[in-house]
């Protein structure tokens, strides 16, 4: 089979990138690796935020075309919460939403960093500002390799 060039596929923003540091509402290290859907017309991205000591949150920001015109929530939108759900004691991490048609709901799955290492977890919400995390979904990737590789 011979490759042929059918042109660009993606053609990445003049503008990008988008979002940075300098347009956060609060002070933050670095603002990377969002979650992005279309949410009531809108384009809305879950931007992980990592905070000056390297631990990160996630802060929603929406804007009309996806390129400029962003409004950023003026405080973390969902933030760990270590005293509740343990693993979750040195941030969280990469989001990924999707909506689900059966519950009325998005679901956001998500990295949670424990003392065991990484893990996946999922939260719910209706509107992105109030959540109801289900916590973590499976045993810590550490568990696994230890089991496997030491035989635990």
């Amino acid at each position: 089979m011979i490759w042929k060039d059918h042109g660009e596929l993606f053609i990445r923003c003049k503008k990008n990138p988008i979002l940075t540091v300098d347009d956060w509402p609060y002070r933050a290290h670095s603002v990377f690796n969002p979650a992005a859907a279309i949410v009531n017309d809108m384009i809305l991205l879950m931007v992980r935020v990592e905070d000056h000591r390297g631990f990160s949150h996630f802060t929603v920001a929406r804007s009309k075309n996806g390129v400029d015109g962003w409004e950023i929530d003026s405080k973390p939108t969902f933030m760990p919460d270590p005293v509740n759900y343990p693993e979750e004691i040195y941030g969280i991490e990469d989001p990924r939403i999707t909506y689900i048609d059966e519950m009325g709901k998005w679901a956001v799955a998500y990295t949670a960093f424990s003392d065991s290492g990484p893990l996946a977890s999922l939260a719910y919400t209706e509107d992105f500002r109030n959540f109801d995390r289900v916590g973590a979904t499976g045993r810590p990737a550490l568990y696994d390799w230890c089991f496997e590789a030491l035989k635990c």
